[in-house]
């Protein structure tokens, strides 16, 4: 059995990278976005008629406007109906489409 060390593997030590160090990776854009609408997602998932017996779930919520934010042409998942009717409160939500894994 082989153990990565940090003597071997440099990258593999417990350093905290530096802020120059760490490049956003959501599409070229910040991933800041995700902190900056937690009022935005709960009113969402206030709003939205869920299907059946289906609570509201703000990770949901995030991805259904995190879709929209970055330009996503679908969301694979799989409770479809969810993401719609969240993706049914936002303003030109219908480019996004969503598909069942």
């Amino acid at each position: 059995m082989t153990r990565l060390t940090a003597a071997r593997y440099p990258a593999a030590s417990c350093t905290t990278p530096t802020s120059d160090q760490v490049k956003p990776t959501t599409f070229g854009r910040s991933p800041q976005h995700v902190h900056a609408h937690p009022l935005r997602v709960g009113e969402l998932i206030g709003r939205a008629d869920l299907p059946g017996k289906k609570r509201p779930d703000p990770v949901d919520g995030l991805v259904a406007l995190t879709a929209l934010q970055i330009g996503a042409a679908m969301v694979a998942t799989s409770d479809p109906a969810v993401i719609q009717a969240y993706l049914d409160q936002l303003p030109r939500a219908d480019a996004v489409f969503t598909v069942r894994v």
